[in-house]
């Protein structure tokens, strides 16, 4: 089998500086050296690079009859959000090729692999067929390769182009958080003083903006603007009613007019930075869900807890798990972590342990079957002690209630099958804005998904009904108040994740909490 390195030379006078700025949008192995780019492709069997114009993301590859690859090195660590994409033609409806993936660790061992071949049916057509992976590099990556391959013999040749691997976390900046996450984590049915309650203040009809807290407030001890910069005086700024906050005349503070928001089917907004943080003295008494202690259920977990021996987490999830719209993953102040990180930063300062590990493998989009297909190489692989899986809010669409219990299922038993003492956490979704539909069976799936969680808690499984809690909160606050837009919780409701799992697994977060 013949093995080519292919060396393309590229000057950044060619593509100017939007092109050197830009390095996320384009495939190649790059090294700076003298303003000047190197790309390497190497070429195994029958396999060529065609066509004149061979700038990075329009290299053509020709390959055929043979089979052939195609394929480059990027060091790329783990837990970075990647997708890699290409473009296929050609005529023949018995081709057989495909884009792949695989994630090398630092003893060059694969950690993952993935793959998607390109669609015959339309390979033949103008536009071609187009393939992409969308995914999260296994935690111990160290570097991956992406490759084109045409895996057997057919009748005509396949041509290749549009060659991108992104890597969306590549400039991400990771903050020094600038609220307090002891404030943060004081469980909030727990106490008499909330900390940066989120409140969108709205204006409807002309009228003054406002917004409602939680609680009746006997004493507010500070408003301030989402990032926790601009600080809000009563009497200037706003003024009390029971639990409503009213904009005065001349207000400085941000509203939203009510008018603003879509009306349609599956309307699309986001409120991400326009909250205010109200923090405030009370003397109710909560009545909504509160989470229970699980710790017997749990009891691998809290054992390694309380004998601070090492603990692997992993959270398994889509965007929510992931932390979208929070403001440390959005990037902006007070940068708050999210809610995996929270809770399993918690669970070190509340028990005294250091070595408490989180890989955090959420990725936006995904669903149930997702999570059962990357159980094994993203989760399994990195032998956790408790596993936390959350998913719903891209099932509803299409997933029925028995086929997304038969993917959790499935999931928890490919974890178990490397590792048999591993203890879970099911968390069902937050429920979307209760404007984005009212069609049944959405609606439904997210009820009966949670019923089908509960149902599978037990001896090493504990469950967290993020679904009930909403149901209630949205009754008596504004689902605007608690979400960036109407699939993902802002800081507040997001703080409610981890400060409930933190009291799953620690009596004395519970002690106090009202029973129902």
């Amino acid at each position: 089998m013949k093995r080519i390195i292919w060396v393309l030379l590229v000057s950044n006078a060619i593509f100017g500086s939007a092109y050197a700025s830009s390095r996320a949008d384009h495939l190649g192995n790059l090294r700076m050296e003298k303003q000047k780019r190197l790309m390497i492709w190497t070429m195994e069997g029958d396999v060529q690079l065609s066509g004149g114009d061979q700038t990075p993301t329009k290299t053509t590859f020709r390959f055929g009859p043979g089979a052939g690859s195609a394929k480059q090195r990027f060091e790329i660590p783990g837990l970075r959000i990647v997708e890699f994409s290409a473009t296929a033609r050609f005529k023949s409806d018995d081709v057989v090729a495909r884009i792949r993936v695989q994630c090398y660790d630092a003893r060059n061992r694969v950690v993952m692999e993935l793959s998607q071949p390109f669609d015959p049916k339309k390979g033949n057509t103008e536009a071609g067929s187009s393939s992409g992976i969308y995914f999260k590099t296994q935690a111990h990556t160290k570097y991956l390769v992406a490759s084109i391959e045409k895996t057997a013999v057919s009748q005509g040749p396949v041509t290749v182009e549009s060659a991108k691997l992104q890597d969306f976390d590549k400039d991400r900046v990771t903050h020094k958080p600038e609220c307090n996450l002891d404030e943060y984590m004081l469980p909030i049915w727990n106490g008499s003083t909330v900390h940066n309650e989120t409140v969108l203040m709205v204006s409807n009809e002309g009228k003054p903006s406002s917004g409602s807290l939680l609680f009746q407030p006997k004493r507010v001890l500070s408003v301030k603007d989402s990032q926790l910069k601009v600080t809000y005086e009563e009497g200037r700024d706003f003024s009390v009613n029971g639990k409503v906050l009213t904009a005065v005349p001349g207000s400085r503070i941000q509203s939203v007019k009510g008018s603003e928001f879509p009306k349609e089917q599956y309307p699309w907004w986001s409120v991400a930075g326009k909250h205010l943080c109200v923090t405030y003295e009370h003397t109710d008494v909560w009545e909504g869900p509160v989470p229970e202690y699980q710790g017997r259920d749990l009891a691998g977990t809290v054992k390694r807890l309380i004998g601070k021996k090492p603990l692997t987490v992993v959270a398994l999830g889509d965007s929510i798990t992931l932390g979208i719209n929070v403001s440390g993953y959005r990037g902006e102040p007070p940068y708050m972590p999210t809610w995996a990180e929270l809770f399993t930063w918690k669970l070190a300062k509340e028990f005294g342990d250091s070595r408490i590990q989180l890989f955090n493998v959420g990725l936006g989009g995904m669903t149930a079957r997702w999570g059962e297909d990357n159980a094994s190489s993203a989760v399994a692989s990195l032998n956790p002690d408790l596993v936390l899986i959350a998913f719903g809010m891209n099932d509803f669409w299409s997933v029925d209630a028995d086929s997304f219990r038969k993917s959790i299922v499935a999931t928890m038993n490919s974890i178990r099958n490397k590792r048999p003492k591993a203890e879970f956490i099911l968390i069902s979704s937050i429920r979307f804005d209760p404007i984005y539909t009212v069609e049944k069976d959405y609606v439904e799936h997210l009820t009966s998904y949670a019923k089908e969680l509960q149902s599978l808690a037990g001896p090493g499984v504990g469950y967290l009904d993020m679904t009930g809690l909403t149901d209630y909160l949205y009754k008596v606050k504004s689902s605007k108040d608690l979400m960036s837009d109407p699939m993902h919780p802002d800081d507040f409701l997001a703080r409610w994740y981890a400060q409930s799992l933190v009291a799953m697994l620690d009596n004395r977060q519970a002690s106090t909490q009202k029973r129902r």
